[in-house]
């Protein structure tokens, strides 16, 4: 091989790697760690499908920040692409909650941390807080994502302990800084 042709092959080389450091680092700083991931939603793409929570019942009464500790929002009002009202609502057996929150490197996860004791009222109600983690994801997007919960467990533990198979629960949903949200659970 000739010098001239290993040196065009170095050359690439040396192009394709330096392209693929930049477009991969995501980073804007010298630290390293101020990485942004961009979001660019004006084309005609649907939104994210909505991602798993996971749903706990506290029984031995841990704080919920044992499931996670990390900021976020829960967002309510109306979403500026699609005009729809974002609220936290209940919809057969699912929770369904748009959250915003810093990152954007990594999966997140949510886990509704439900309460193991009701409030006895007519109907009864529940504590439920979400917790999130947010896995140690250094970036610095504000991603917006629908998470949805399987209320399934928090049915079953009403329905041992009320030995009914129907009932209505009032949800008290409470975000990290924010009021709770009552939310009626009928099944």
């Amino acid at each position: 091989m000739s010098m001239r042709r290993s040196g065009c092959i170095a050359f690439c080389l040396v192009v394709l790697i330096a392209a693929g450091c930049d477009s991969g680092s995501g980073g804007s700083g010298e630290g390293g760690d101020d990485r942004v991931m961009s979001v660019d939603r004006d084309d005609d793409r649907p939104p994210l499908a909505p991602l798993q929570g996971e749903v706990v019942i506290n029984h031995s009464g841990a704080p919920p920040d044992q499931w996670g500790s990390d900021e976020y929002v829960i967002e309510t009002g109306q979403d500026m692409l699609t005009g729809e009202d974002r609220f936290p609502f209940i919809e057969g057996d699912t929770l369904t909650v748009t959250v915003s929150y810093g990152g954007g490197c990594r999966q997140h996860n949510f886990t509704l941390v439900s309460s193991s004791a009701f409030m006895e009222s007519n109907p009864v109600q529940l504590r439920v807080d979400l917790a999130h983690d947010a896995r140690g994801d250094p970036c610095t997007a504000y991603p917006t994502q629908d998470y949805i919960f399987d209320l399934t467990p928090v049915r079953m533990l009403y329905q041992v302990g009320y030995r009914l198979t129907q009932g209505v629960i009032v949800l008290h949903v409470r975000g990290r800084h924010e009021s709770a949200y009552a939310l009626t659970y009928e099944f």
